[in-house]
Formats: C-alpha cells, structure tokens, sequence
C-alpha cells in the first residue's frame, strides 16, 4: 500500500515527465504565449487606469471651465424686478442653450429660504417653485459652493450674487444725490407723491417752465420745484377768493375750503377746517443713471 506522500510524488513526476515529452518549440512557445499574455494584461490595467484618470481630470476641467464661466455671466448681473421676477435684461445667457450642449441641468435657489427660483427650461417668481420636469436637484445644495456625487451627476455649486431691490424716499429724489450715488444708484427705487420728470406730467410741467426762466434756472428745477409750483397755485388761488378784503383770516377760511384742486404735478389737493395736511397718492419710479432722472414704473 502506497502511502499519500508517495502518490503526490509519483504524479509529480509522471506529470514532469509528460512535460518533458512535448517538443521544445512547444514549451517556448507556449511560455511566450502565457509571459505575452501577463505583460499585456498589465500593460491594459495601467492603460485603462491611466485612460480613466485622464478622462476624469478631463471632465472636471470642463466642468469647472463650464461653471466658472457661467457664473462670470450671471454674478453681481442678476436682480430682482419691482415684481419679484429674476432680471434676465443684464445678461444675454439662456440658461437653455448652455445646458443643452452637455446635457446638463441649472438650477437656481434663494440662499435665504432654499426655494426654487428657476431652471434651464423656465424662470419663476421669486419665492414660488419653478417646475422641475425630471425631479431631480428640486432641493437647495447642502452646500454654498464646491463639487460632489449625486444621482449619477457631478455637481457644481456657485455662490451668485444678486443685486437686490434698493429703495430711498422723495428727500433724496434730486439730480445730485444720483451723482453721488455713481453708476451704482441706476436702477434703485424711489417713492414720491409728486410726478417724475420722465413721466408726461413732468415733461409737461417742464416744456411750460422752459420759457418763464433763465437756462440756469431751468437746470436747477427739481421735484421742490414742483411742490413749490403746487403751494403757491393753491394758496393764489385762496387769495384770489377772498377778493379785495385779504387778510390771514379770510387766506386761512379759503384755504380750508380747498377741494381737489389740480396742480398737474400731483394729485389733487384738498383741506378741510382744521385740516392743514393734503393726503397724496405715492408713485413707484426709479432712477436712470444715464439721464440722472427717475421714470415711473408701470
């Protein structure tokens, strides 16, 4: 009886010796084939690593050069209109087009309460969600800015600043506060009871002054101006009704019986006994740097 050490032995040496039967070109051929074959499965994991890599540094430079350079077009260019719409007018980006060559998705969120402001296919309201067809990215980034993984997309986050709505009362409504402001006040809101110059009571106002002044006088008129054109209409004409008996008493009396007198650079004025205040209708203008002026916002 053979033992189990002496089988493996035996069959050990009956397989060297089949081996030493094949013809010598057959061996070298063969371990030529098996070294070719383990130097060319390398040479394909290193290829296919390298290639990857490459391929990956690739699309992240892309994506990068992609994102930095719509976030040049958009950043400090967008605003929000005296609706709440976003303000495409600044900028001549479609969303649409720059998405379709890679097949990328935009979303744009308010950083303030993560709401959904629009995508490439439709710009919303602010605070209303814009549709999103296929569902994806819906909810604000966890993150104000950098890149990650998610739903098979690589995502790219930008900080956009948005110039808000800014706002100043009739005070400031004059041609050298604009001047102070610069090319940064064009466009800010203001309100005020009395018509901008822009608007046809305020060109009409302005073509039946040009004659009655000097041209120096006439680059001087501002809303004060008007309301000083407004005042003194109303009290002449309080004046006028007391007839040759004028007297502070008989002015005051007059100018309590006011009732919606039209000054054409507000709305009607009227007092009562007692009543030394008119109510005025406020008007939404805002400024144009170029002309130093305000238009009425319609």
């Amino acid at each position: 009886m053979a033992s189990p050490g002496s089988s493996i032995r035996s069959a050990a040496r009956a397989t060297y010796s089949a081996y030493r039967t094949v013809p010598i070109r057959w061996r070298l051929a063969g371990g030529s084939a098996a070294l070719t074959f383990v130097i060319l499965a390398c040479f394909a994991t290193i290829v296919g690593v390298l290639t990857n890599r490459q391929v990956r540094t690739q699309f992240n430079d892309q994506e990068n050069s992609a994102v930095e350079q719509l976030n040049n077009e958009l950043n400090g260019k967008l605003s929000f209109t005296d609706q709440g719409l976003l303000n495409w007018k600044t900028t001549k980006v479609s969303l649409g087009d720059f998405a379709g060559a890679e097949r990328a998705q935009i979303r744009i969120f308010d950083s303030d309460d993560g709401s959904l402001l629009g995508t490439q296919q439709q710009i919303r309201i602010k605070g209303a969600k814009a549709p999103v067809t296929n569902g994806l990215f819906s909810f604000a980034p966890p993150t104000g800015s950098g890149s990650y993984d998610q739903s098979g997309y690589r995502v790219a986050v930008r900080q956009l600043n948005v110039k808000p709505v800014v706002g100043i009362f009739w005070p400031g409504r004059v041609e050298p506060v604009l001047k102070l402001m610069g090319p940064a006040g064009d466009g800010i809101y203001a309100v005020d009871y009395v018509e901008p110059f822009a608007g046809e009571a305020g060109k009409a106002f302005l073509e039946k002054a040009k004659p009655l002044v000097s041209e120096a006088e006439f680059k001087g008129i501002n809303r004060y101006t008007m309301t000083g054109y407004a005042a003194a209409k109303v009290l002449i004409a309080a004046i006028e009704r007391c007839g040759k008996d004028v007297t502070w008493a008989c002015t005051i009396s007059e100018l309590e019986k006011t009732k919606n007198v039209e000054t054409g650079v507000m709305a009607p004025i009227s007092f009562g006994p007692g009543i030394r205040f008119s109510n005025q209708k406020l008007q939404i203008m805002q400024a144009d740097f170029s002309t130093l002026s305000f238009k009425p916002v319609r």
